[in-house]
């Protein structure tokens, strides 16, 4: 089949779009992959076997339109109320008896202007519709809510089957992340709603979130495919050490371990409490590896550590790539999940980490969260926390740590997790999916 995928960021960290599209394409299908355009990207780029195809955004072509006028006083209102929220977040660090929740901070989560990503931007919407129904695709497959009404519209207009690949609970997200507000909440469950009950097939990424959209949605319960790494053949656990002494000028001595964090350094993820676990972690650095999504938050969290006395124990390491990942990740000796309880979508989460955690062979403390606790538990690789408190942080990574049996114990667990719980049995759900999907009649896509 000729399969059409819509994706609403520049397709060069989305590891779970980038190995969708790679199975498929492995299965003898033509993948094509819309993603946007941005500076560091092609507008056309091939890898594992498939294509990406980016539009640029409306405001990177701007014309003298109304429209355009318009779009460009929203993006620049946004992003100067975004320096005001930055520069008052340092006055707190420099005076932390500053307001925690501040006048401008609460502006800033519910600005008008926080949707105009993609609800003013109908320009880059049409013209990626207006190329996906020249594809003329068998399946076209929307990867998140942002992308959902596009690939209806191109699969209306093709008379071609629809799958909604939801990778979170999208309207119930981190409020730092979230491009809509309450202004917008209603529409969009709205649209989400009317849009599910169309589509071919449903995906999501585990129990919880497949039971809350059959729940709420009145559908047949979505199928289930996790974000999880390929099986590792080679796992060198003198990488992350090394990189840490050559890059950070440190020298571990032997009693001292390194809990590791992986993925979006930002906001509610947990790694101020880990970091202030460190009072009570004398023989432990932490280190955090990934993406710093939100500009200044990597120098608020090493100014913090400051603060607290603990700068010579804290690091931010550049991220690899995917791929990489589990081998770096085999060096540290604990794994922390500490996903905060903020929203419904982070309670109902299974994290990229964790399964980069266990295909790395790690043992790993996680917040006491219904996903994260049923994989802990289930495969017994690592204890649970209470995400808010430190002091619990760092009771787990002790008993974690415990004694050298107990933690090759942990460690002989995650050896038969990583057999039950790799890419290639995620890949085989995803072929059945499609073949399923092949013979099934259409959904009412009108």
């Amino acid at each position: 089949m000729k399969i059409c995928m819509l994706v609403r960021n520049d397709m060069t960290r989305d590891s779970r779009v980038r190995r969708e599209a790679g199975a498929l394409a492995q299965m003898g299908h033509q993948v094509i992959v819309y993603a946007v355009e941005s500076s560091q990207t092609q507008s056309q780029e091939e890898i594992d076997g498939f294509l990406i195809k980016r539009i640029a955004p409306y405001h990177a072509r701007l014309s003298n339109s109304a429209s355009s006028i318009a779009w460009t006083m929203a993006a620049r209102a946004y992003s100067a109320l975004r320096k005001i929220k930055s520069f008052v977040l340092r006055r707190k660090l420099a005076a932390p008896s500053l307001p925690t929740k501040s006048i401008l901070e609460d502006l800033q989560r519910r600005w008008i202007f926080r949707p105009a990503i993609w609800l003013l931007d109908p320009h880059y919407c049409q013209k990626t519709i207006s190329a996906c129904i020249a594809e003329r695709a068998d399946v076209y497959h929307a990867h998140d809510l942002n992308t959902l009404h596009m690939a209806y519209r191109a699969a209306k207009g093709n008379g071609a089957k629809l799958i909604y690949d939801t990778h979170e609970l999208y309207l119930e997200r981190n409020p730092d992340f979230a491009d809509y507000n309450k202004l917008f909440n209603l529409r969009l469950r709205q649209r989400e709603r009317r849009l599910i009950q169309k589509a071919d097939a449903v995906i999501t990424v585990n129990e919880s979130i497949a039971d809350e959209l059959a729940r709420k949605y009145s559908i047949e319960r979505p199928a289930i495919l996790m974000n999880i790494p390929p099986r590792q053949k080679i796992l060198d656990k003198t990488l992350l050490r090394k990189r840490v002494r050559d890059e950070l000028n440190l020298t571990l001595h032997p009693e001292m371990k390194i809990l590791l964090y992986l993925g979006g350094i930002t906001a509610n993820h947990g790694l101020e409490q880990v970091l202030l676990s460190l009072h009570h972690l004398r023989k432990a650095v932490f280190v955090v590896m990934g993406y710093g999504y939100r500009g200044s938050y990597p120098q608020e969290l090493a100014a913090m550590a400051k603060r607290e006395g603990l700068d010579g124990r804290f690091f931010v390491l550049s991220p690899v790539s995917s791929e990489e990942v589990p081998c770096y990740a085999s060096g540290a000796d604990v794994g922390v999940v500490p996903i905060q309880n903020i929203c419904l979508s982070y309670y109902y989460c299974t994290p990229n980490k964790l399964f980069e955690c266990i295909a790395a062979q790690i043992p790993v403390a996680v917040s006491d969260l219904p996903e994260l606790r049923g994989f802990v538990e289930r495969f017994e690789i690592g204890e649970v926390f209470n995400e808010r408190e430190p002091k619990e942080i760092a009771r787990a990574v002790h008993k974690v740590l415990g004694d050298e049996e107990h933690y090759a114990a942990l460690k002989r667990n995650l050896k038969v997790a990583a057999e039950k719980l790799n890419w290639e049995i995620e890949a085989e759900k995803l072929r059945k999916i499609y073949a399923t999907l092949e013979t099934s009649p259409h959904a009412n896509v009108v």
